[in-house]
This record gives structure tokens, C-alpha cells and sequence, in this order.
């Protein structure tokens, strides 16, 4: 008798209790989805928050036949608008442009931009931006006049927290000219600094990436133009000035109140190319990323080098560990990766302050090449690499399975599947796995479960089903919620359209 009324009260409690919600019903819970379809091709699309209310708005670069034109959604409602709130048409002679907060008197981000003599830009005002441009300064730069391709979305404006003032920073022939706000609130010439372009044959750095920072002084000229960071170097809590390009890493350092040494006060040669290496006719391609590896609050650099060969290619990645204030020229250790397809993404994948190592791996020789171009098909792993006291080891952690599709004749259409880990999709602070699946139409989120071998749970915890699934996406907090959102990047495939998740 006890026996059976224990059974009763058990299933009593069992249908007291709801039934998980499936993982597609889930998704339709948390996200608000919202595809917007373009007027023309676009060739850039990032996110800024314009007029300050703590949620990002969405940018898109059209490239219409009379000009390029700015398409700007403004988030409202966790949601945006399926036609864009205004169209934006660059002045003629913009050459680079950004939002930034520039001006003291309006409120928001302006859209400055860089003539052949001037800094200019267009305020809001109302949710809109004003036709005519306000006048900033008179310069010179490097830039002399305007292609077909501009204006081109470039960091030449540094903002930063503490209600310290933006830094314009302009490259000119033979030194950078750093522009910084006087009392009035209007921006005039602080210094120059020893820094200048170097000459080549082409900018082989010239490429956009979704959402990334955009060209960062690079165009279609015979210079390259270093690549400035405003990072604290040397443990003073102030941002240094660091320049990079080709294998000369300069650091000139913040003296106080954004004045800094007009000639480096650090320097150094990263080693990177072999005597053969220099001398080749195609020297490698070599990537490189300043961040902090070791959590230590100093900058880091690390630098891949990618290397073909006959029937094969390899990878070189070097870490070189900042020193208080000091890099070595030599790296402090070289991974040597035979099977290394690209730049390798730095995540934090079990939150122990340490950045890791997302490499995609696969074998690459003659004959992978040739099944490849039989079968249309490669199979590749995203494998995680933790680090361990700035060491990584030879063996990955944890190796995920990818399978990918091109057409030979537009390899640009790569179907597949994809897997994304920059993102934190339940706002527990703990890096989440985005799978999307081309032949199925399926886009499944996985948690991140740090302290488990196999660092993601075994099913999906949230999933939907797309008609089809893009190229490339963008993963980032839209609404300020603490929790990831995504915005599916449809460019390459020329759908001229933008589907967008955003958490409820």
C-alpha cells in the first residue's frame, strides 16, 4: 500500500511539473528575428550605438551606381525597422569616415570624415543626420584624393571611457599628426609623431571583415601605413601609442594627459622571416594581433605567419609576452602548425582570465587538393588550444568536425557547416557554441560548459531553421543585455538582405 501511494504522489509531482520547451520553441523565446532587405549591394555592415541610449544601431555601406550611400537602422524595441530610418549621402571628397562622439555641443555619435584637407562630419539631430557638414579642422595627410571605392570606414578616431577626450590621429608623408580637443571644444594639432608610411608595390592588408575596424588607413596606393593601437604598454594605466608594420613594433609612451614622447621610447624587430624567406620571390603572409594573452593588463603580440610551398603549406604562430613594458625580439614560443588553414581566433573559452587558441586544421597537400577538386567538398576541425602559463600545447584540447561545399566557378558560395564560439548567448559570461548547418537550414546555439572536456553541451539549447543560412555572421551583446545576439551577413551571396536575432 505504502509502495503504491509513494507511486501516486511521484507521478502527481511528474505531471505538476511543465515539460521543457523544445529547443525551437526556445528560440522563438528569446530572440526577435528581423530580416531587412537592401535597396543595393552592400560591401560593409557594422553596429554603433548613434544616439546614446546604450542599444547599437546597424550600418550598412550600400554601393549603389550614383555613389556610396550610408543605410542606418536605428534599434528600437529590441528591433529595427525593415526600411532604414535615413539614407546618408557622403560628401564627394571623403576619402576614410567613422562615428564617433567628436563634438561636445551635439548629442551622439557623429559620422566624421577625412577630406584631402580637412576632418569633417554630420551631426544628429533628432534621429537624423543633418545634410550639410560642419568643419572640424584644416590638415594634410597621406591621403590626397578619393577613389571609386570611398569613402572607406577606417580607426582614424580613438574614443575612450573616463570621459577622457577622443584622439584623431591622421598619417601624413613623414610623421603622424595626433589632433586633440581644446577648451573651446573644437579639435586642434597637439603633435606630431616620428612615425611614417612605408612604400610597396600593394596593400595586401586591405580587406574588410564583418564588423571588424573597418580598413584602418589602408587603400588601393603604393604605401602602407602603420597600424596604430592605443594600448597600455608599460603598466602605467595610461594608453601608449603603439605602431606596427612589417616586423618594427614602436611604443611611444603616454607622458600624461594624452602627450606623448614625439620619438619611440621602445623598439624593436619581431623575428619573423628566415634568411630564404626574404629572399624568395613570394615572401609569406604574416597577420598580426595585439591583445592581452596573459591577462596581466600589458599588451601581447601575436604574430602568424602563413607559408606555402610546393604541394603544401604550414603555419608559424609566434607569441611574444610583454615584459613590463619590454618585448623580446625573439617570441617567447613558435607553434609550428602543418595543418593550420587560417588566422586563429583568441577567445577566453574556460574563463580563467586567459586567452586560447581557436585554429582551423586540416591536412593540406596534393592529394587533399586533388579530392577537393574531385569531390567540392573539405572537411576541416576547429580545434581550442588552452593556455597554460603562456604555454599551448602540440595537441588541441578539444578538435569540432566542420564540413564544407564551394562551387569552383564562385568560390565565394561555401555552404556547410560553421561554427561560431565569440559568443555568450545566456549571459552567464561563458563563451557558447553557434553551429549553422547550409543543408539543413538549421542555426543551433550550444552552452558553454567550461569545466567539461568537451567545453559545450551535448544537444542544442536553442535552435531554428533559416531558408538559407550565410557566408559570414556578426555576434554581439545589440541591446546591452549581457547576452549575444547575431546578425546574419548575406553580402557575399548578393541576397542584398540582413537577417538580424536580437534577445528579447
Amino acid at each position: 500500500m505504502k509502495k503504491l501511494l509513494l507511486t501516486v504522489i511521484c507521478w502527481a509531482l511528474m505531471l505538476t511539473v511543465p515539460a521543457p520547451l523544445p529547443a525551437q520553441s526556445q528560440f522563438d523565446k528569446m530572440f526577435n528575428r528581423v530580416e531587412i532587405e537592401t535597396s543595393d549591394l552592400f560591401n560593409d555592415l557594422f553596429t554603433y550605438d548613434l544616439d546614446g541610449d546604450g542599444k547599437e544601431d546597424l550600418l550598412v555601406v550600400l554601393d549603389a551606381k550614383e555613389g556610396k550611400r550610408l543605410a542606418i537602422y536605428f534599434q528600437k524595441d529590441n528591433s529595427f525597422a525593415l526600411k532604414p530610418d535615413q539614407l546618408v549621402t557622403f560628401d564627394k571628397q571623403a576619402i576614410l569616415f567613422v562615428p564617433a562622439d567628436i563634438s561636445s555641443i551635439h548629442k551622439g555619435r557623429e559620422l566624421v570624415f577625412l577630406t584631402r584637407n580637412s576632418l569633417q562630419f554630420y551631426y544628429l539631430k533628432n534621429r537624423r543626420y543633418q545634410k550639410e557638414a560642419e568643419k572640424l579642422t584644416e590638415l594634410s595627410s597621406v591621403f590626397m584624393a578619393p577613389s571609386k571605392e570611398c569613402p572607406v570606414r577606417s580607426s582614424f578616431v580613438w574614443e575612450r571611457g573616463d570621459q577622457k577626450s577622443p584622439l584623431v590621429i591622421i598619417p601624413g608623408a613623414d610623421s603622424m599628426t595626433i589632433f586633440k580637443k581644446n577648451k573651446a571644444g573644437g579639435l586642434v594639432e597637439s603633435q606630431k609623431l616620428a612615425i611614417a608610411p612605408s612604400f610597396t608595390i600593394s596593400s595586401y592588408e586591405r580587406r574588410l571583415r564583418s564588423d571588424g575596424d573597418g580598413e584602418t588607413f589602408s587603400q588601393k596606393t603604393v604605401m602602407r601605413v602603420p597600424r596604430i593601437y592605443l594600448k597600455d604598454f608599460n603598466g602605467d594605466k595610461q594608453d601608449d601609442i603603439v605602431s606596427i608594420v612589417n616586423d618594427r613594433v614602436e611604443v611611444f609612451f603616454n607622458k600624461g594627459d594624452d602627450v606623448f614622447s614625439s620619438k619611440a621610447d621602445f623598439h624593436t624587430k619581431l623575428v619573423l622571416l628566415t634568411e630564404n624567406e626574404k629572399e624568395a620571390m613570394f615572401t609569406p603572409n604574416t597577420a598580426k594581433n595585439v591583445c592581452d594573452l596573459n591577462g596581466d593588463g600589458l599588451v601581447d603580440i601575436v604574430v602568424t605567419k602563413i607559408i606555402f610551398k610546393t604541394g603544401a603549406g604550414f603555419t608559424k604562430i609566434y607569441i611574444y609576452l610583454n615584459k613590463k613594458g619590454k618585448i623580446n625580439s625573439a617570441p617567447d614560443q613558435v607553434i609550428m602548425k602543418d595543418n593550420c588553414l587560417n588566422i586563429p581566433q583568441m577567445r577566453d573559452m574556460n574563463n580563467d582570465g586567459l586567452l586560447d587558441f581557436i585554429i582551423p586544421e586540416a591536412k593540406i597537400g596534393l592529394l587533399q587538393i586533388f579530392k577537393i577538386l574531385m569531390t567540392k567538398k573539405l572537411s576541416y576541425r576547429r580545434s581550442i588550444y588552452l593556455n597554460r602559463d603562456n604555454t599551448f600545447a602540440e595537441k588541441p584540447d578539444l578538435s569540432l568536425k566542420v564540413e564544407a561545399r564551394f562551387d569552383l566557378d564562385n568560390p565565394q558560395n561555401m555552404e556547410g557547416e560553421f561554427l561560431y564560439v565569440s559568443g555568450d548567448f545566456n549571459g552567464d559570461t561563458v563563451k557558447d557554441l553557434l553551429r549553422t548547418e547550409s543543408k539543413s537550414g538549421k542555426l543551433l546555439i550550444f552552452h558553454g560548459l567550461p569545466k567539461s572536456k568537451q567545453f559545450f553541451s551535448s544537444s542544442a539549447a536553442f535552435q531554428t531553421k533559416e531558408k538559407q543560412m550565410p557566408r559570414d555572421c556578426i555576434i554581439k551583446d545589440l541591446n546591452g543585455d549581457k547576452k549575444s545576439d547575431i546578425i546574419f551577413d548575406y553580402r557575399q551571396n548578393k541576397k542584398k538582405k540582413i537577417v538580424v536575432f536580437v534577445s528579447k
